[in-house]
Order: C-alpha cells, then sequence, then structure tokens
C-alpha cells in the first residue's frame, strides 16, 4: 500500500511540474553540440527572445524553457525527449531541427500525446508523421519544385548535375527535384553523393565537370561553402544552385568569390525589411546576441510566437495547443503570413536570394 501512494504521489508530481508555481514548462531539443551545434543555437536564441516577449502578456504566469542537446543525433534526441517527459511532462516540445530527429521522436509523441513543434526539419515524411506533429519549415517538396521550376524556367538550364549529402533531407530535396525537373523536359546529367563530415570533393566535382552540365545543385549543411568553393576551384564552369541552410555567414566566408550569383532556397524572411515587427525583432536580436538572427533563429522566433497567439489566453496543454494550431486562420509572423494545414505543416511560399558581392539579396 505504501509503494501504491507513493507512486501516485510520484505521477502527481510529474503532472503539476509543467504548471508549478505558475509557471509553465515547455520543452525543447536542439543540436547545442556536435557540427550542427550553430544551428541549435541560433535557434535556442530565438526561442529566448520570444518567451521573454510572451512572458509580458501572462501577467499571472511564467514560460519556462527546459531545454536537452541532442547533438542532431536520432538517439540522443529519444533519450532527451524521454528526459523532458519523465522530468516535466511538458505539453509542447519545440527544436528537434533534423528530420531523422523528427522521425524518430514522432511515434512517442504522438502515443504520449504531447506536441513536437520543429523550425527546421523539412522532410515530406514528417507529413504524415502523427496529429501532434507540427514544423514552421516548407516541406523539401516546396524548396526543390522551386529550384525545378526556376531552373527551367527562368534560367533556361537543360541539363543539371546534382552533388548531395547522404541524409534524410539531401535525398529528400534530391528525389523530388528530380521528380519536378523532369516533367518540365530537364535531364540529369550527374548525381554524386557525399557523407555530411567529408571535407574533400574533388573526386565527385571532378565527375560533374566532366558531364558538361548547365547548371549544378549543392545540396548539403555547413560543408556548402567548401564544396562550391572546391567546385570553383575546378572550373567547374555552371551556373550555381543550393539549398535554405546556404544562407549562414559563414558558409559565405568559407565559399568566397565561389559563391557570386549562385542562387539558392531560402525561408520567407527579409532582415532588411523595413516592417516594423522585422525591424524591431533585427535590432533586439542584435542588441541581445551582438549578430544578425539567421532563419533558425527566426523560424524558432516565430514558433513560440504562433503557439501562444493561436491559444489566446486558452489554458496551456497539448489538447488546446493542438487544436488552436489547427483552427488556426492566419499568422501574420517575421517568415511571412501563414497557417497550418491538415498535417501540421506550415503553408507558406517559398522564396528565391542569391549572392551579389559578398551579400545575400533577394533574387
Amino acid at each position: 500500500m505504501r509503494k501504491y501512494i507513493l507512486f501516485v504521489l510520484a505521477a502527481l508530481l510529474i503532472t503539476s511540474c509543467s504548471t508549478k508555481n505558475n509557471e509553465i514548462v515547455i520543452g525543447s531539443i536542439l543540436p547545442l553540440s556536435g557540427d550542427r551545434a550553430n544551428y541549435g543555437i541560433s535557434a535556442k536564441e530565438g526561442y529566448e527572445l520570444a518567451i521573454q516577449e510572451v512572458n509580458s502578456n501572462y501577467p499571472d504566469k511564467t514560460i519556462s524553457l527546459k531545454i536537452e542537446d541532442s547533438k542532431a543525433q536520432p538517439k540522443e534526441a529519444v533519450n532527451a525527449y524521454l528526459k523532458l517527459k519523465s522530468t516535466y511532462n511538458p505539453p509542447i516540445i519545440f527544436g528537434l531541427l533534423s528530420s531523422p530527429e523528427v522521425l524518430s521522436v514522432a511515434p512517442i509523441a504522438e502515443k504520449d500525446k504531447i506536441i513536437i513543434f520543429s523550425s527546421g526539419a523539412s522532410s515530406p515524411l514528417i507529413s504524415s508523421s502523427g496529429d501532434y506533429i507540427f514544423r514552421d519549415v516548407p516541406s523539401d517538396l516546396l524548396e526543390a519544385s522551386l529550384m525545378a521550376e526556376t531552373a527551367i524556367n527562368e534560367l533556361d538550364i537543360k541539363k543539371i548535375a546534382i552533388i548531395y549529402v547522404n541524409s534524410d533531407y539531401g535525398i529528400g530535396v534530391l528525389n523530388k527535384f528530380k521528380e519536378r525537373f523532369g516533367e518540365l523536359g530537364g535531364a540529369l546529367v550527374a548525381e554524386e553523393s557525399y557523407n555530411s563530415n567529408q571535407t574533400d570533393f574533388k573526386t565527385h566535382l571532378l565527375k560533374i565537370k566532366n558531364s558538361q552540365p548547365e547548371g549544378v545543385y549543392f545540396i548539403g549543411y555547413k560543408e556548402l561553402g567548401r564544396l562550391v568553393k572546391q567546385a570553383k576551384e575546378l572550373n567547374v564552369e555552371a551556373q550555381y544552385l543550393s539549398n535554405a541552410l546556404f544562407e549562414d555567414p559563414e558558409i559565405l566566408e568559407i565559399a568566397g568569390n565561389a559563391a557570386e550569383n549562385l542562387i539558392f532556397s531560402t525561408f520567407y524572411f527579409d532582415a532588411e525589411s523595413t516592417d516594423p515587427r522585422t525591424s524591431e525583432f533585427v535590432k533586439n536580436y542584435k542588441n541581445k546576441y551582438g549578430k544578425s538572427p539567421d532563419g533558425f533563429a527566426v523560424a524558432a522566433y516565430d514558433a513560440i510566437h504562433v503557439v501562444f497567439k493561436a491559444l489566446n489566453n486558452k489554458t496551456v496543454n497539448s489538447e488546446t495547443i493542438k487544436t488552436s494550431l489547427y483552427q488556426l486562420d492566419e499568422f501574420n509572423g517575421l517568415l511571412g503570413t501563414f497557417s497550418f494545414d491538415e498535417n501540421g505543416d506550415i503553408i507558406l511560399p517559398v522564396k528565391l536570394k542569391t549572392v551579389i558581392n559578398n551579400e545575400f539579396v533577394n533574387y
């Protein structure tokens, strides 16, 4: 009997953690160490800035963010999820920036009825991963389709070579691009894959050079700068294209002049916008962190705000969050005006940027 009472008391303690002392505890799983830590740090900063603002609208409560490090590894993400659940039982967990992380955690979260809200995972498989899974970054289907249509219709590229990172993300973009590019009459003349920790791409790039493409589509992560630089050093002459993760000052610094005129898809955010909300966000972010915000910081910031805007001071639990997000007509965020479809996917246009005089500008 004593054991039973202790068990019940423990269960009640865990359940009450998310509102103890008027504190609303929400969770986050981010890569804060490893080769993708910069993405996690940007997202963390976006969350923190948004929570600081949202707390001013909850005078009788305090929203508290508890963060666990995933190292961008699916197994670590699952462990982080289990730790957050057992310690705080949060109604929602933000972060999980990579598709393998989301796809590993989603079945468990769906069973537990805990909301997962990603600000980085773009695999099309996430669309069917559960009713409690949301994201505010577009699916690869949109990014890849836009790039294929731009290559054919605007750049008149009929022959293209692709070099992509061998991951769920890289393969997802590759497959959709190939499908749409083929539908529009384009031909794939070379297809090369590489591992995410690779640093020397010369063998792949020489094969691409020998295929004599009119365009080269680089799909990857932090290694994009080195990829583009090595391609230019090998005199791979073609129109360079890339994905949303190219918009990173570190990548641009590594690529140098090799990135000039490269075109890439991106989130719908313009740091130079005169929109008052955007200007205020950029100013506050720079003041707090001493740098300009990137796409991960922006998506994270919007994620916090859209959840609490949708709730509109309702009780904070997973069911009200889920219902409120599905019923949201539209949210005017930094990413643009958006809502969510029946799969929890963001409804938001993707746009293009390019590099001119070593700066990211709208295409």
